[in-house]
């Protein structure tokens, strides 16, 4: 099992990738709402038709328009990332009244601040991943590998003018072979500044070392948690072995 970034498909559809705007038709065919964060949001079955004719079911997550501070804006942050090679979304579709982009969590497991904060709050209501053994020792094995790509993650974002959240910037994706990649999830509160200095990669690289403090504090917790099982588990074992000494 390696600890190295791989190149594999973010997109949930990987044979339809891009920005569409307007030429686009979304048929929802299920709306859900999503649970983590204060942000609107929808998971969403869909079927999308292009203008040239193409009908993709696909996965998706909506944003309405009326809920964004500007959708504008977002469409110039995820278009500065893929110029700049960042991981993102491979889709991005407007379609006048909604944004939406791919579902990813369809073939990958986010570790990121949404997550740790959910886990967090209410630990005793955490069920565990099946990716969580992938995690842990892609957080230990790995820490050299993330801190030396999330610094290359900053200064690419430097280079093309992208400002990362610095409190969200990015996840960490991992899939059940134990591939995995950082990923800028949050496309609002991202920005895009004509001008390149030094203030700005050292607030790209504070922005890349908060996500890893959120991913090792989230690291901290699932140990808390197993010790605290493995604990729970020990005293009901000796509960059962002093009943069976009794009887």
């Amino acid at each position: 099992m390696g600890v190295t970034p791989s190149n594999w498909e973010i997109e949930s559809n990987g044979s339809i990738t891009g920005l569409f705007e307007g030429n686009v038709n979304v048929n929802v065919l299920q709306r859900t709402p999503m649970g983590l964060g204060t942000k609107t949001k929808y998971y969403v079955d869909a079927q999308i038709r292009t203008e040239d004719g193409r009908v993709v079911d696909i996965g998706l997550v909506e944003r309405p328009h009326n809920h964004l501070s500007d959708p504008e804006q977002m469409k110039a942050y995820w278009l500065a990332l893929t110029q700049a090679g960042i991981p993102t979304y491979g889709l991005l579709i407007d379609d006048g009244y909604s944004l939406f982009y791919p579902d990813f969590s369809i073939r990958q497991t986010s570790y990121g601040k949404a997550q740790t904060r959910a886990i967090a709050d209410q630990p005793d209501l955490y069920i565990p991943r099946h990716t969580d053994g992938i995690f842990r020792q892609i957080m230990t094995d790995g820490g050299q590998t993330l801190h030396e790509y999330a610094s290359d993650i900053a200064h690419r974002a430097t280079e093309f003018g992208i400002e990362l959240p610095l409190d969200d910037a990015l996840d960490l994706l991992i899939d059940d072979m134990g591939n995995w990649t950082f990923f800028v999830s949050d496309l609002e509160d991202g920005l895009v500044h004509e001008q390149v200095d030094d203030a700005l990669l050292a607030r790209n690289a504070r922005a890349v070392n908060r996500s890893i403090l959120n991913l090792e504090g989230h690291l901290s917790i699932l140990d808390q948690l197993q010790i605290r099982r493995t604990e729970g588990v020990g005293k009901f074992l000796k509960r059962i072995f002093s009943r069976s000494k009794r009887s």
